[in-house]
């Protein structure tokens, strides 16, 4: 493990591209700064979200601090018979991780967690305003649930376009595969997103298309790399793990499909209003 850094005796706040953070709105396109970040920078991000009024800024704040976390844990025992390429670049991964999580070494495990989980309980608490789209959609939601995470996603996705992804994709691809399985539910769905059960990977795709950096060295390919033994960029380490080529084609078909429908605005396609909805985030 990397020697243990000081952190900063003062807590450091990470500028937005357009001034200092809002403390009731995203940063803007600071959501994919997460997976670029200087070592300075990705410590910055944590303190910042600890310390904002937004539950955004605490989600990617939380999202910091869960990857630098893994940073000093072992890789995957279930990786340990790969080969020596492999284990390689396994291994290449690992150090660039703890590099980039070097000014977090500086506090104890113990108090990282405890700063996680503040950040967790933000995030998924009751008074959330993002709760509903952080979460994916339960197996047998009742009447009143679709209603609301159909009026959530299609508020976030309006009002951020692919920066909401970061902590809106699960809950779209748990809302896409509810349409598969409801139709009548389905008013509007593009026909490619019908069927197919890579609903979840087509949204991780897409993504990375909108603008969330997905190549190598980001946070998500260093994590992938570690955990999974996969370590080509993100949207060539999805696609290759399709289950055959017909699959790979369609994932890629829906990807292109759910990017085109946020970059356009036209959200009737993933089956949501394309109107935003009063309430949350204002009239």
């Amino acid at each position: 493990m990397a020697e243990p850094v000081s952190a900063p005796a003062e807590p450091v706040v990470a500028p937005s591209p357009s001034g200092p953070p809002r403390s009731a709105a995203p940063p803007q396109r600071w959501v994919w700064r997460l997976n670029t970040a200087s070592p300075e920078d990705l410590y910055a991000i944590y303190r910042a979200g600890l310390e904002s009024d937004s539950v955004e800024a605490k989600f990617i704040a939380s999202e910091a601090v869960g990857h630098c976390l893994l940073s000093v844990h072992d890789v995957h025992a279930g990786l340990a018979m790969a080969d020596a390429q492999i284990k390689g670049d396994i291994e290449l991964a690992r150090t660039q991780l703890r590099d980039r999580c070097k000014l977090f070494y500086g506090e104890s495990p113990q108090a990282l967690r405890a700063g996680r989980k503040a950040l967790h309980d933000a995030v998924y608490g009751p008074d959330s305003p993002i709760s509903s789209v952080a979460l994916d959609l339960p197996d047998d939601p009742g009447a009143a649930q679709v209603r609301q995470v159909r009026a959530a996603l299609s508020r976030t996705l309006l009002r951020d376009g692919g920066d909401a992804l970061l902590w809106a994709g699960g809950a779209l691809s748990s809302w896409l595969q509810f349409l598969q399985q409801h139709p009548d539910q389905a008013a509007g769905l593009d026909e490619t997103l019908r069927e197919g059960a890579t609903l979840g990977e087509a949204v991780l795709l897409a993504s990375c298309t909108l603008g969330g950096h997905c190549g190598r060295g980001t946070l998500l390919q260093l994590m992938f790399c570690m955990q999974m033994g996969r370590c080509d960029a993100v949207d060539a380490t999805v696609v290759a793990g399709a289950e055959d080529a017909p699959a790979a084609e369609r994932m890629q078909a829906q990807a292109a499909v759910i990017a085109e429908a946020i970059r356009t605005g036209r959200l009737s396609r993933l089956g949501l209003p394309t109107a935003q909805p009063p309430g949350l985030w204002g009239p």
